[in-house]
């Protein structure tokens, strides 16, 4: 009874998602007709990246799945601030695929939190968005592991070694990711520093490897 109606509550939210935003033969990039979510020309532009990156400032290698460029910028903004879950959907689908590129272990998801002011403005959290449809698609227990501080300051009005103090002691992290590995994920790689600091808390917390995965990663 309990797995029928977990199947039943799924197929009632694929209608809902269906009903918000009808999946028509166009391209969500470019808006020309096309069998493909994304048509080859919209495609051909994505700079894909197939193995890992070396952030910049910090001694950590992070997995994003393109570069920020103007198909992908133009997706995760629709997504974010128009509230688009289909195009959400199809961004969590790039991480899936990176997550399938990893050795099978027994994974936990653990995703960067917005702050209340941001999901007040924008109605929604769109990191958890994207783990609780990962969570639906792969089987891969999703929880709200970290916690933000809410004093934190916008990261976009900050200079770049202004981003990275701000971060230092931005988040904590429940215990319950001790033993486990992890991956943490985010929409949008900047500096890196939120997820660094994010990946420093989970460690802390005992979490026993953490592998951190991106939409995409912009050329900052």
């Amino acid at each position: 009874m309990g797995k029928r109606f977990v199947e039943l509550i799924k197929y009632f939210y694929e209608c809902f998602i269906e009903t918000l935003f009808p999946h028509i033969n166009q391209c969500i990039c470019c808006g020309e007709e096309s069998d493909e979510v994304i048509c080859d020309k919209c495609n051909s532009k994505i700079n894909y990246i197939t193995g890992k990156i070396k952030l910049k400032d910090f001694d950590e290698y992070v997995y994003p799945c393109c570069y920020y460029g103007h198909e992908i910028k133009k997706l995760v903004l629709k997504f974010k601030y128009g509230r688009d879950f289909y195009i959400g959907e199809k961004l969590g689908d790039f991480i899936i695929d990176k997550i399938k590129s990893f050795e099978d272990k027994n994974w936990v998801l653990a995703y960067i939190p917005s702050s209340k002011k941001n999901i007040k403005d924008r109605g929604f959290d769109q990191c958890e968005f994207l783990a609780e449809y990962i969570e639906h698609e792969t089987g891969i227990l999703a929880k709200k592991y970290l916690i933000k501080d809410d004093n934190v300051k916008e990261q976009k009005r900050l200079s770049h070694k202004e981003r990275i103090d701000n971060l230092k002691d931005a988040f904590q992290s429940s215990k319950e990711v001790s033993g486990k590995e992890v991956i943490l994920i985010d929409d949008v790689i900047t500096t890196g520093a939120t997820l660094f600091f994010a990946k420093k808390a989970l460690i802390d917390a005992g979490a026993k490897k953490v592998l951190i995965i991106a939409v995409a990663k912009s050329t900052i």
